[in-house]
């Protein structure tokens, strides 16, 4: 289904055996964040007492999650975390277990159930409720409001919406891939997608040009190109994603090419709009004013 033009380095799609990264056979375990260490080290602790206990549900569970942990990173190229996100219900349901079996052989060390049954009880269900709440507060459930007001990815919708809302008639608009798609949802049309270094994920050849699979915009791959487009007449919107092109401020390292191409941009465009990674340049040809690169000013 692929011609050969979408074929390139950041293709992985494959599923083959491969030992890339062994750390991600604990990431469930230990998460991004290590936020819920706390029941992983009770499902750690608690395993001895559930193949002792040889309860055939219970070691089912244990089994299909050991093995999608193993079968995951063997078979899917560079996996982690989100990749095994169906295996959490089983990881939490088997954790839970394990805090009731370390309870009560703990309790019933301390608190024999033939001899003190009523403190037995009461003792493991406050420990239950103490380890509950604990693993709970371990998740930082006081941060989810708050995090409703973040963003964790780059802001291409709210850079694509500013530009939708400033938009002339004859304006092209360009954005860097592979969030044309974005564009196309939220403006309707695009015109260029910008492949910088060029990597043919997101395009393919019809009519001897290269167009991209989402939004049907011509691709982009030099800075040659670029000029090409403005010298056409009318305005021409460029969304650049900065964690792209990898640059920090004014100190662009050379060996990216998208280098060359965004201090063109800010030597010849406007810097219209700025959101969390995005920038949004604006081409105006009457604006009067055009330096090639490596110009000095």
């Amino acid at each position: 289904l692929t011609r050969t033009e979408g074929v390139s380095p950041t293709v992985e799609a494959t599923v083959k055996p491969h030992f890339w990264q062994p750390m991600n056979f604990f990431s469930l375990l230990i998460g991004y964040s290590r936020l819920h260490v706390l029941l992983s080290a009770f499902l750690i602790l608690g395993i001895p007492l559930l193949w002792r206990e040889r309860n055939r549900n219970t070691l089912a569970l244990l089994a299909f999650l050991v093995s999608g942990i193993v079968m995951t990173n063997l078979l899917v190229t560079n996996a982690s975390l989100r990749y095994m996100y169906w295996l959490f219900p089983m990881w939490c349901l088997l954790g839970i277990e394990c805090i009731r079996q370390l309870l009560t052989q703990v309790v019933s060390i301390v608190y024999p159930a033939d001899r003190h049954l009523n403190r037995d009880v009461s003792t493991v269900t406050a420990c239950s409720v103490i380890i509950a709440v604990g693993c709970i507060l371990s998740f930082s459930p006081w941060r989810m409001i708050d995090s409703y007001e973040m963003t964790i990815l780059g802001d291409s919708t709210g850079c694509v919406r500013y530009v939708h809302s400033q938009m002339r008639p004859g304006d092209r608009i360009a954005i860097s891939e592979p969030h044309t798609h974005t564009a196309f949802l939220e403006h309707g049309k695009i015109d260029y997608d910008v492949s910088i270094p060029l990597l043919y994920d997101f395009a393919v050849m019809r009519d001897g040009h290269l167009i991209d699979r989402n939004g049907g915009g011509r691709v982009i791959s030099s800075l040659d190109a670029m000029k090409q487009e403005f010298s056409k007449d009318g305005r021409v919107w460029i969304l650049v994603n900065r964690e792209k092109f990898r640059t920090r401020g004014k100190n662009l390292r050379w060996e990216y090419p998208g280098a060359r191409f965004e201090m063109f941009l800010r030597k010849n465009c406007d810097l219209k709009y700025r959101t969390y990674l995005w920038n949004a340049y604006l081409w105006d040809p009457e604006r009067g004013f055009y330096a090639h690169f490596r110009s000095q000013q």
